[in-house]
């Protein structure tokens, strides 16, 4: 079993061995999820990044900043 710490800024180094053994590559992106008190990383590829994309709830970044200028401008 491999053994990694967390940094202040909550980062976590993915052991040498475990990086090879699942053909991990730099820039790898992951989902993070927290499953009976363990935390689960799951590589993903870019056909799952590309099918989130879009599929966080709530406004979009633009509309919100386009929303607070409004909000900014009648003040």
């Amino acid at each position: 079993m491999a053994e990694t710490t967390m940094t202040k800024k909550g980062q976590v180094v993915i052991p040498a061995a475990v990086r090879k053994l699942l053909g991990l590559e730099r820039n790898t992106r992951f989902s993070v999820e927290a499953r009976d008190g363990t935390i689960v990383l799951t590589p993903l590829t870019d056909d799952d990044w590309r099918s989130m994309r879009g599929s966080a709830r709530g406004p979009s970044l633009t509309r919100w900043i386009e929303e607070e200028h409004r909000r900014e401008r009648t003040r």
